[in-house]
């Protein structure tokens, strides 16, 4: 039912691999001498470039209102009123006599009348005044 068997241990079935030679590691570079660059992130690479398109088209849109946005035309001036028509007068007298009479005895009537009102005077008035109750 088990399966499972144990490797050999002495030695003798045992398949032989040969190791590999250690290499000392190298020495460190001097200064000067350039670093190999990183291997770019190509997922951050692709979000910055969309990141910039999109810049790009907002500026560009931007640009675009204020180029095309209308220019604002000056109000009309108001053009001059057309010269009224020449009043007629009437070659006969369409008011009658008894009406002219009556105009003239109103005017009469009011040049007569006083406005300022020169007869009227104030009030004589009692300024003593008493709240004594047996008077």
């Amino acid at each position: 039912m088990n399966n499972f068997v144990t490797p050999p241990m002495s030695g003798e079935n045992v398949p032989f691999k040969e190791m590999e030679e250690e290499h000392p590691p190298a020495p460190p570079e001097p200064k000067g001498v350039e670093e190999t660059p990183k291997p770019v992130n190509l997922k951050r690479l692709k979000i910055m470039m969309i990141g910039l398109v999109f810049l790009f088209a907002i500026i560009i849109i931007i640009l675009l209102a204020f180029l095309l946005k209308p220019k604002p035309e000056p109000a009309p001036l108001p053009s001059p009123l057309p010269s009224p028509p020449p009043i007629q007068t009437a070659t006969r007298s369409a008011v009658g006599r008894n009406v002219v009479e009556r105009i003239e005895a109103l005017e009469i009537q009011v040049d007569s009348l006083d406005l300022s009102e020169t007869d009227l005077a104030f009030p004589i008035l009692d300024f003593e005044i008493n709240f004594d109750k047996d008077r």
